[in-house]
């Protein structure tokens, strides 16, 4: 096997998800490809520069590096769970509305080339913007109270959430044909996993009713 400049072929000169080397190199060329990845990483350099010479000021040293963490943590989630949906739920719809979609059936695609192609073509955005979080993400190492490893198992829990919450937009996506009720349903489904649900099974732990639910930590895993 080989890869060119577009897709990759094999010996026989069939070719490989087709769509996804085409969807790529149109995604690359976008300016919000790369405009998206700036403003991300300035959103978290801002935060880190204001925590430091705004509320550092008003706290021990030892306890900076962990508030920076905590804080870019939620800067990193939300971003995970409130941008990457709004960039795959119009990715399959918009096609049903130009009425395209069935035309790339009459050829010989098949439904993981359409799929998987309009999914990192519209995800490589977001993907770009988490990447420039990260770097930020890893500056409260050089101040101390954070572990390499609570670092590295964070960032790996962003890039899970991030790639539940597209995955959830492409699903919306491809049983919608409305781009507000793809967008809104696709928020509601990323909420309601990350949030609702838990907050639901921590309600029934703290005793307001009166048999406890004991299976939290279970049903904690539907979230990212």
């Amino acid at each position: 096997m080989r890869v060119t400049g577009a897709p990759i072929i094999l010996g026989g000169g069939v070719t490989i998800l087709p769509i996804v080397s085409r969807e790529l190199r149109v995604a690359a060329r976008r300016n919000k490809t790369y405009w998206l990845r700036v403003a991300a990483a300035a959103a978290a350099l801002l935060v880190c520069a204001w925590l430091c010479y705004g509320v550092g000021m008003q706290q021990p040293a030892a306890n900076l590096g962990k508030t920076v963490f905590s804080s870019l943590t939620i800067l990193a989630f939300a971003y995970c769970l409130l941008v990457a949906p709004f960039v795959t739920a119009d990715s399959v719809s918009e096609e049903k509305r130009d009425g395209t979609l069935g035309l790339l059936f009459l050829t010989e695609l098949r439904s993981l080339d359409v799929v998987l192609g309009k999914w990192l073509a519209t995800s490589i955005s977001a993907f770009y913007g988490l990447l420039g979080i990260l770097p930020a993400l890893g500056l409260p190492l050089l101040m101390g109270g954070v572990t390499p490893g609570e670092y590295w198992r964070t960032a790996l829990a962003v890039v899970n959430a991030i790639l539940f919450s597209l995955t959830a937009g492409m699903c919306v996506s491809t049983l919608s044909r409305d781009q507000s009720k793809a967008v809104l349903g696709s928020v509601v489904l990323v909420l309601g996993l990350t949030g609702l649900i838990p907050g639901l099974f921590v309600v029934m732990e703290s005793g307001f009713f009166i048999r406890p639910f004991n299976q939290f930590p279970t049903v904690a895993l539907a979230s990212p």
